[in-house]
């Protein structure tokens, strides 16, 4: 089986500035080709298969597109048009998991394999209306059976969990306000991580700023803020850790922190004064991704920090913004720790292309431990 290494649809690159070395996904089935948002991994578990997020401009719609290394082709598949940033892989079979308008779907790895429908939001919910999205980002219960959703309609959020063998959703509790990014814990089937964000009303266009960011919910429980005596206006990007003993986010313009589940108790991870977006740890929580993409600036950056030792390599420094992309397109690095931490994957800009990259991890930490 071929590797991102030795891939034909893979291109070495090196930055210049820090001369770290990254794998582009110069095999195209897209004109825009990205990695998966930060918090879901486009790989398998076994490293074999790579879904990617395919767009086409001008068109808006998303679709995806997938890489066979036992065979090494690339095919795209049109008709997965998903719904907000929804795509999780099963990393025990390489299946890809979708929302298409209120139902789930997915899909097998394979170019001849077809859709097969799964669940959908019942009619009462929906009663006729479009959802902004029904999982923002698919996440699987512990025990398999089910994803968690967070389907929005206008202000309000339905947060629960809807089974995968076509039984009826379990609605744990209807938030009145604008909520997403819910994530089951990786390890406990009754906690669900969520998030207040800042939205736009429907109706007037208003901008309504969130207040209490994280949020989270035991089944059979309330919602409550996760830090109930402070409004927390800079704190995004959340994500659990892989034991499910912490709940990780961006402290915008503050770095990268830690919050332990039972105790609250705050862990300031990474304090910098650079304008970070995104953050991910690896399975021990010993090494940090990390983006760099405000809006002030006209370039986008990824950081890998060693955190046994503080050391930091720039993975690729200064990625263009692409005007038309930055408006119509959601091409933020989303760097993710992926096939068993062997690999980083993340979304480049570079020569004015959106593109999947892959940047292997061994040779970094060489340069921060060696």
């Amino acid at each position: 089986m071929k590797t991102p290494e030795t891939s034909r649809n893979f291109t070495r690159r090196r930055d210049p500035a820090s001369g770290a070395a990254s794998l582009i996904l110069t095999g195209r089935v897209a004109a825009c080709q990205q990695s998966f948002y930060f918090v879901n991994d486009g790989f398998s578990a076994d490293g074999r298969y790579l879904w990617f997020y395919c767009a086409n401009p001008p068109s808006k719609a998303y679709c995806l597109g997938l890489l066979d290394f036992e065979s090494d082709r690339m095919h795209v598949f049109p008709e997965t048009q998903f719904l907000d940033a929804s795509p999780a892989v099963k990393p025990e079979t390489g299946e890809v998991w979708f929302f298409s308008r209120t139902e789930l779907w997915k899909l097998a790895p394979h170019p001849e394999a077809r859709p097969e429908y799964v669940n959908r939001l019942p009619d009462e919910i929906v009663r006729g209306r479009n959802p902004v999205r029904v999982a923002t980002h698919i996440t699987f219960s512990p025990r398999g059976d089910a994803i968690c959703i967070d389907a929005g309609f206008g202000r309000e959020c339905f947060l629960g969990e809807m089974p995968l063998d076509g039984g009826p959703c379990n609605i744990w509790e209807r938030i009145p306000f604008y909520a997403n990014h819910a994530q089951f814990s990786p390890v406990d089937p009754d906690v669900i991580l969520f998030c207040q964000d800042g939205c736009n009303d429907i109706v007037t266009g208003e901008s309504i700023p969130y207040t209490q960011r994280i949020w989270t919910i035991r089944r059979n429980g309330k919602a409550a803020a996760f830090f109930p005596g402070e409004e927390t206006p800079m704190h995004g990007h959340e994500w659990w850790s892989a034991d499910g003993r912490y709940i990780w986010f961006v402290h915008y313009g503050h770095g990268t922190f830690k919050a332990d589940l039972n105790t609250h108790e705050l862990i300031r991870v990474r304090p910098t004064p650079l304008p970070i977006s995104h953050s991910h740890a690896d399975r021990t929580d010993t090494l940090l991704a990390t983006d760099i993409c405000c809006e002030e600036w006209d370039h986008m950056s990824v950081l890998f920090t060693d955190l046994t030792n503080g050391k930091e390599v720039f993975l690729v420094n200064a990625m263009p913004k692409i005007p038309y992309i930055k408006r119509n397109y959601h091409c933020h690095p989303h760097p993710h720790f992926s096939v068993s931490d062997r690999y980083i994957t993340y979304t480049t800009t570079l020569n004015e292309q959106v593109n999947v990259a892959v940047a292997p991890v061994a040779p970094l930490l060489d340069r921060t431990r060696g």
